[in-house]
């Protein structure tokens, strides 16, 4: 119900009553009407009642509808980047200069100054670090030894790795290249993650990463012995210089191991000799020749006669000499 007093409209709940004028006002169904005591206040009444809106009572108006307070979009993306939705405006380009220097060198300052001196505010930059250092990896060459206990042929084994930094988010993998027949679980060693330093609680930083150094992880120590290109110029840049490359120690199991599967140059056809089955094929069987011995330069015409015995058995041979009754020989 709406009470109307003079040029004040209020809104009520239920039907009010204007003791000054007299005027009663009652709502239903979005219909009203009124009733006033003294005719003259009528017309009055009618055209300030007239500019009043009135909205329909839906399943939301009341006490608890919710309250809506839109805001204009403030800001917007592009390149990926939140940026400020601001209205362009006319500027020439040294215009625009010289205001970013301005606001470069502008402080915040207190309402209450103190003497403290105050450091300059560090310059932020434009881009975001995941996407300057987006896809951008520091790769060195490592290895470590690992021992080798309850063996005859092997102390200790060299293995080689790869240890990845990636700038984007300040963290690092170390990744062994897989061998064939290693019988080694090999791979990923140790997955992408913060490393922790000895006995601190920050984590490493590009900064203390460099060629000729023991890197602790973990209960192992890597030994950092070389870089690819990207990482050398990129330390570089950063003022950081960066030592020679070392050599990388020989694994002496791993050469055991090419110098027995190294290929032999010509085939042999492995034999099938058997004594047992020789024996059992070629038992009591032999050849047999005749011989003569006639030994007519010396001026003996006496001619002798031999058997010659060939055992296939063993491969031997035996001479027998045939005798005749009387011979005179043994």
């Amino acid at each position: 119900c709406v009470c109307v007093c003079g040029a004040e409209v209020i809104s009520r709940e239920r039907s009010t009553c204007c003791a000054e004028f007299g005027v009663v006002l009652s709502f239903k169904r979005g219909a009203f009407g009124f009733f006033c005591a003294r005719s003259e206040w009528r017309n009055t009444i009618s055209r300030r009642m007239s500019s009043v809106f009135i909205p329909e009572r839906t399943a939301t108006a009341g006490r608890n509808a919710p309250a809506r307070h839109p805001l204009n979009q403030k800001c917007t993306y592009k390149d990926g980047q939140p940026k400020p939705l601001t209205t362009p405006v006319s500027a020439s380009a040294e215009e625009v200069e010289k205001r970013l220097g301005e606001l470069k060198l502008k402080l915040p300052e207190l309402t209450y100054r103190t003497t403290t001196p105050r450091a300059a505010p560090k310059e932020k930059s434009l881009f975001h670090a995941h996407v300057v250092y987006d896809k951008k990896v520091l790769q060195f060459d490592a290895y470590f030894k690992q021992s080798v206990h309850e063996s005859a042929l092997e102390h200790y084994r060299v293995r080689y790795v790869k240890v990845y930094y990636y700038l984007e988010d300040d963290t690092m993998a170390i990744i062994e290249p897989e061998v064939a027949n290693s019988g080694l679980v090999q791979g990923k060693l140790v997955a992408r993650q913060p490393f922790p330093k000895d006995g601190t609680s920050t984590t490493l930083n590009w900064k203390d990463l460099n060629v000729g150094i023991n890197l602790s992880l973990y209960g192992r120590v890597y030994r950092l012995i070389n870089c690819d290109q990207f990482t050398r110029t990129f330390l570089d840049c950063e003022g950081i210089a960066v030592n020679q490359p070392e050599e990388a120690p020989v694994d002496p199991y791993t050469i055991m191991r090419q110098a027995a599967d190294k290929p032999r140059p010509e085939a042999v056809t492995p034999s099938d000799y058997d004594e047992l089955k020789r024996f059992i094929q070629l038992d009591r069987k032999l050849l047999r020749f005749f011989c003569v011995w006639d030994d007519c330069a010396q001026g003996v015409t006496e001619r002798r006669y031999f058997t010659l015995l060939y055992y296939l058995v063993d491969d031997t041979i035996e001479i027998r000499q045939d005798h005749e009754n009387n011979d005179g020989r043994d």
